[in-house]
């Protein structure tokens, strides 16, 4: 993939991405302080899980212009569906390689890639009886969807909503880029983030944002297509091994007789 110094090349994932998870920690922040479920918190979550869908929608777009199409070409296949720009894409770089729309990640990418964004942004009314609880309270059956399992109406958003859509989506491109199409890290990063977002380590754009290794330790989402956890672990490890032994034979050194 050749390389413009030049330009400032934002590709929205990462943006898209570091939203989803904000929104997602105020909705958490909120239900915390509150004790209870506030309309705040459903407007918080809300954000996050468009975000999330939205998150989708950039990597196969920047999947897609990483193919370097002819214009024309490639104005057909932007107005695919989400899930069949990554099939293609897959297609290109993985002859023979079959993504199964079937599996359970590919099913919640696509409820959310669709279903839950188009309830967002494309809003239409949704109907439910009230049903008598008790003497004074009712009670409005929401519905589900049938993989996220998150209600119809988007009127009671909660935290843990926004974490399920995010965890989907993000599961979904760990699946894809590590399984299917056995991309390196490295290369994830290149083909999603922004040619010039990252001032450290020089001339180099694909540095990694400790704060994912963060998401993934706090919430369980999956980081691994953007950073190795593992082995950035360890690696860790070893140098705060180093610098101890560093400092131990430092200070033989200095209690050494003279």
């Amino acid at each position: 993939m050749e390389s413009h110094p030049d330009k400032f090349v934002d590709r929205k994932f990462r943006l898209l991405f570091e939203d989803a998870v904000t929104f997602m920690d105020h909705a958490e922040t909120t239900r915390r302080a509150n004790k209870q479920w506030i309309p705040v918190e459903g407007a918080y979550a809300r954000a996050s899980i468009l975000n999330s869908a939205m998150m989708l929608e950039a990597a196969a777009n920047a999947l897609i212009a990483a193919l370097d199409l002819p214009k024309a070409y490639f104005k057909d296949i932007e107005r695919m569906s989400v899930l069949s720009k990554f099939e293609y894409y897959l297609q290109t770089v993985q002859p023979g390689t079959r993504m199964d729309r079937g599996s359970p990640a590919a099913q919640r990418a696509e409820e959310l890639a669709s279903t839950l964004r188009n309830l967002i942004v494309h809003p239409k009314r949704f109907t439910s009886e009230w049903t008598t609880q008790e003497e004074r309270t009712y009670r409005a059956d929401l519905g589900e969807t049938q993989f996220l399992h998150l209600p119809h109406s988007f009127v009671v958003l909660k935290h843990e909503h926004a974490l399920t859509a995010l965890k989907a989506a993000m599961s979904f491109l760990n699946h894809f880029f590590r399984e299917l199409c056995r991309h390196p890290d490295c290369q994830v990063r290149a083909l999603l983030t922004s040619d010039r977002e990252y001032p450290l380590p020089e001339n180099v754009s694909t540095a990694h944002d400790p704060r994912w290794i963060e998401w993934h330790d706090r919430w369980g989402i999956d980081v691994d297509f953007l950073i190795d956890v593992r082995f950035v672990k360890e690696a860790e490890a070893r140098f705060h091994d180093h610098l101890k032994n560093q400092l131990t034979r430092q200070e033989a050194d200095e209690d050494r007789p003279s």
